[in-house]
């Protein structure tokens, strides 16, 4: 999930006209360890094929805050990579977690790793759910979650996953 994710969010930063090399590299590290805190998860959890009881839910909605933890323990990550590891559940008009944040609050490259998690999330085989087909994913986020997601980063989005070579 995470290198999908990275690849993702790498491609659609590069898309959206991010160029500068530097940025790029600390978004790449944000987006590949965005969910590093799962990592101190019961398994169990994270393997649940059923819905999750609250105190499991309340576990893994902490998993943002526990990554960014553990990564600012390390002294050496910027504060991008913590930035997108922190609030990549976050939604444009507040609602996510952890800190119900709303766009005017979101780095732009925060944004496009929520929408790289989605469409992964979506459209790969998870312990409680099979994969979703791609056209299937993009309809659904556009129809159920378009409020959530950056409108310009998530059209742009679209037009990469049906044109990948165009721009890049």
């Amino acid at each position: 999930h995470s290198v999908n994710v990275f690849v993702y969010s790498f491609s659609l930063a590069h898309r959206a006209g991010i160029a500068d090399q530097k940025t790029l590299v600390e978004f790449g590290e944000g987006a590949l360890l965005h969910d590093i805190g799962k990592s101190i998860i019961d398994p169990s959890i994270l393997r649940a094929t059923g819905k999750l009881t609250d105190d499991q839910w309340k576990q893994m909605r902490q998993h943002p805050v526990t990554g960014f933890n553990m990564l600012k323990e390390h002294g050496v990550f910027s504060d991008l990579v913590l930035d997108v590891t922190l609030h990549h559940h976050e939604k444009m008009h507040g609602g996510g977690y952890p800190d119900n944040l709303q766009a005017d609050r979101l780095d732009p490259l925060v944004r496009v790793s929520t929408i790289a998690d989605i469409f992964d999330a979506l459209t790969t085989r998870r312990s409680y759910k099979e994969a979703m087909p791609s056209y299937r994913a993009l309809k659904l986020m556009n129809d159920e979650m378009a409020a959530d997601l950056d409108p310009g980063l998530f059209r742009t989005f679209v037009d990469l996953m049906g044109n990948p070579k165009g721009g890049i």
